[in-house]
């Protein structure tokens, strides 16, 4: 790896270099979602990245996915709809063969947690969530846990 791509990983994520990476998370940031972040990321992710090498020497860290989502677009106030974090996430997982843990919709802990935070009497009463994705905020844990489900539009 040359130079300039070592000290890529340290400059694109505006990341001290003598600290090794915990993880890579992928939320909703639209201007970040470009080639030298996705790079940045992978490399971080397959333990490329100077700071691994020195922190970890010979063995090569198991470096965390992590997804606030995984949706596959989202609406852009007045520009129509742009590719959500899902397209980025899916890309970094065929590259890296890791599979990305879920924190948000539609992961059945995100909804199990907002259930527990609840007055939620269980059988006796229902819950409904409302989205304007079928597959992102009204598919996975939503449907596993038997949730109603009703699609929005904004």
């Amino acid at each position: 790896m040359s130079e300039s791509a070592k000290d890529e990983c340290m400059s694109t994520a505006r990341h001290d270099p003598n600290d090794p990476y915990d993880a890579v998370i992928v939320g909703l940031a639209p201007a970040n979602f470009d080639y030298d972040h996705l790079n940045t990321a992978f490399r971080i992710l397959i333990g490329e990245c100077e700071s691994q090498k020195r922190s970890f020497e010979d063995r090569k860290p198991s470096i965390p996915l992590i997804a606030l989502h995984k949706a596959r677009f989202i609406e852009s106030s007045g520009d129509g709809l742009m590719l959500g974090p899902g397209p980025f996430v899916v890309a970094l997982e065929n590259a890296t063969g890791k599979e990305a843990e879920v924190l948000g919709k539609p992961s059945k802990a995100f909804f199990q947690t907002v259930i527990e935070s609840l007055d939620y009497d269980g059988p006796n009463e229902c819950i409904a969530v409302i989205g304007d994705d079928i597959q992102t905020d009204l598919g996975g844990g939503a449907t596993d846990l038997g949730l109603w489900r009703i699609l929005g539009t904004t």
